[in-house]
C-alpha cells in the first residue's frame, strides 16, 4: 500500500457544488498567500544579495589594485630608509594612461562634488626623463564649501597630480558659488 493512497481516496464528487467552490477558492488563496508573502520576498532579497555580492567582488578587486599599490609604495620607503642618498624618491606615481581618461577621471570627481567644468585647456608639456609633465588649465564653477572637497580629493588622489596655482573669484552671475581656474601638472609616463 503506497503511502499516497489517502490522495486517492478523496472523493470529490460527494461534495455540492458550493463547496467545490470554496475549495477552490481557499486553495487559490494559500497559493497567492505563499506567493506574495514567501517566495516574493525571499526572491527579492536573493537578487539583493546577489547584486551586492557582485558589489562587494567589484570592491575587493579594487582594494587588491590599493594593495599592490601600497605595497609597491612600502617597498619605495624601506628603500629610501636603507638608502641614505639626497635622491629624492617619487613616492606617488605617474599616470600610465592618456590625458582624455585622466581629465574623464577628474570630471567624474567634480561631479561627485556638484562641480561644473566649464572648460579644460591642456598647456604645454615637459619631458622629465620617463615622465612627462602635462600642464593642464581647467575652468570650474561650484560652491566654496564644494571646492574644498574637490581639492581634498585631488589631495588623496594616488596619481601624481601638482596644483601649480590656484585663482578663486566670486560669479557674478549667481552669489553663492565662486569661479574657480585651477593650473596643476598631470605627471604621465612616456609610453
Amino acid at each position: 500500500m503506497s503511502k499516497y493512497n489517502w490522495a486517492k481516496k478523496i472523493d470529490l464528487a460527494r461534495f455540492s457544488p458550493r463547496e467545490r467552490v470554496i475549495m477552490v477558492v481557499t486553495a487559490t488563496a494559500v497559493a497567492v498567500f505563499l506567493l506574495v508573502y514567501i517566495y516574493l520576498p525571499a526572491h527579492r532579497q536573493v537578487l539583493a544579495l546577489a547584486q551586492e555580492h557582485e558589489q562587494l567582488k567589484q570592491e575587493l578587486v579594487g582594494l587588491e589594485r590599493q594593495f599592490d599599490e601600497a605595497q609597491k609604495i612600502s617597498q619605495q620607503m624601506k628603500g629610501l630608509k636603507r638608502s641614505q642618498s639626497s635622491e629624492p624618491v617619487q613616492l606617488a606615481r605617474p599616470y600610465g594612461q592618456s590625458l582624455s581618461l585622466i581629465l574623464e577621471e577628474l570630471n567624474r570627481l567634480a561631479g561627485a562634488t556638484a562641480i561644473d567644468f566649464l572648460s579644460v585647456r591642456p598647456e604645454k608639456v615637459e619631458e622629465r626623463g620617463t615622465i612627462q609633465a602635462q600642464s593642464v588649465l581647467i575652468d570650474l564653477r561650484s560652491t566654496f564649501k564644494s571646492m574644498g572637497r574637490y581639492l581634498q580629493m585631488l589631495e588623496n588622489l594616488p596619481r601624481r597630480i601638482h596644483i601649480q596655482n590656484l585663482k578663486v573669484e566670486a560669479d557674478p552671475s549667481e552669489a553663492s558659488h565662486v569661479l574657480i581656474h585651477l593650473y596643476l601638472t598631470v605627471y604621465l609616463e612616456k609610453g
